[in-house]
């Protein structure tokens, strides 16, 4: 956008009959089924009031004129007093903050967390992770999109940092009409931008230009710690390693063998300098499909096996295909874990809920024939808030078990 984007709404999204109660009891989405109409020509991610059939004001939030979310509700407010998109990005920033304080959120041995969790922290469209000395911005929103440089400054006068690198949801871009490319704030013409950040006491590096999402997949951090006390002395694998978050945990804490595998050959390459980093010599990686490398060894190959994939149900139409897909991957996974070993398997797709992974994980017992005894149902850390009103926002789904033969 050439202009300086509104402030203040202007126009009015007007619910149908029926439709009203999920903003009543705090949900931060107006789906397009919900709207009756649309008063004025507000442009994508213009402020817009929420109204009801009688045209009383429900709350304000930002207008997606081609997304399955309408509205991404920002406020409840049903007056003009006060409401200006620009105050609430900085508010809400701060008292993300202020809550992580208060949890204990960075900690001594790590400096790395999520600042802003999109609808969890209530600015929708919006994932900050702070990785050391710098923020990755994800950018899910047309009205955050065009307000990126007032993110990336607040972000440095709030947590003093050096530099913020704005990433773009390609998953939403079109329908959010995000028309831009990912760059260093202030910077646009940098190819790489190599972050160096500590988490669990273990030092990591990675290109947030060419790696994925915000760079590192923090929702794991609380888990790759609980692995970390359960791999002395054991041979573990990890599947879908990334930049080597389980496996160097394991190393580190004295794991006989680690194994990473991964098919980006790029996040392999920073998995390799991230072991050397920290002198892990337990440790190796390779850059292959899951399945073909699980195939390669005979059955109760591992003690422990972490199957941690990528997004693979992406919308529910994808559903079946994809449960599909979970399945065959914890197959192979699960026929490499010994009598009495460890399983830990996670699901990130949002479109797939506890009961259809207990299922598909119920599925796999079965055809492998093992019992998968499961001892902690696991999830993202503190640093990724959930507001009740949107339980949807619980996209990571975890287990872990054991496994004994039938």
């Amino acid at each position: 956008m050439d202009q300086a984007p509104k402030d203040v709404p202007s126009g009015s999204v007007v619910l149908r009959k029926g439709r009203v109660r999920p903003i009543h009891s705090g949900h931060p989405w107006v789906f397009a089924g919900a709207v009756s109409n649309v008063v004025g020509q507000p442009e994508a991610g213009d402020p817009v009031w929420v109204v009801d059939p009688d045209k009383k004001v429900l709350g304000w939030g930002v207008f997606s004129p081609n997304s399955g979310f309408r509205v991404r509700m920002w406020g409840y407010d049903q007056s003009s007093e006060g409401v200006s998109v620009n105050r609430t990005i900085e508010l809400r920033i701060r008292q993300a903050l202020e809550r992580r304080v208060r949890l204990g959120i960075p900690s001594g041995d790590t400096n790395a967390y999520r600042l802003i969790n999109a609808e969890g922290d209530r600015l929708p469209g919006l994932t900050v992770d702070v990785l050391g000395d710098v923020a990755s911005v994800r950018h899910g929103s047309a009205a955050l999109w065009s307000r990126r440089k007032l993110v990336a400054q607040l972000l440095r006068d709030i947590l003093s940092l050096n530099d913020v690198v704005h990433r773009v949801d390609d998953q939403v871009a079109d329908l959010e009409q995000i028309y831009g490319i990912e760059h260093v704030d202030g910077d646009s013409d940098r190819t790489e931008y190599v972050a160096c950040f500590q988490e669990n006491g273990i030092q990591y590096e990675v290109d947030l230009l060419r790696s994925q999402k915000t760079g590192h997949y923090l929702d794991q951090q609380v888990n790759r710690a609980r692995l970390a006390t359960l791999c002395k002395g054991a041979n573990v694998l990890d599947l879908c390693t990334s930049t080597g978050g389980f496996a160097l945990n394991a190393a580190k804490a004295g794991a006989r063998r680690v194994l990473g595998v991964d098919s980006s050959k790029v996040m392999v390459e920073y998995a390799k300098k991230n072991a050397a980093l920290n002198n892990l010599n337990n440790i190796e990686f390779m850059a292959e499909d899951a399945i073909r490398v699980c195939r390669t060894f005979p059955p109760n190959s591992f003690d422990i096996v972490v199957l941690d994939p990528p997004k693979l149900v992406k919308s529910k139409k994808a559903q079946v295909q994809g449960l599909k897909k979970y399945e065959a991957m914890n197959t192979a996974a699960l026929r490499l874990v010994t009598d009495e070993g460890l399983f830990m398997s996670y699901s990130c797709s949002g479109h797939v809920d506890g009961s259809m992974f207990s299922r598909m994980l119920t599925d796999v017992a079965r055809k492998t024939g093992r019992i998968l005894h499961v001892h902690e149902e696991l999830g993202a850390g503190m640093d990724h808030p959930v507001v009740t009103a949107a339980p949807e926002g619980r996209y990571l789904k975890g287990i872990l078990g054991a496994v004994s033969s039938r």
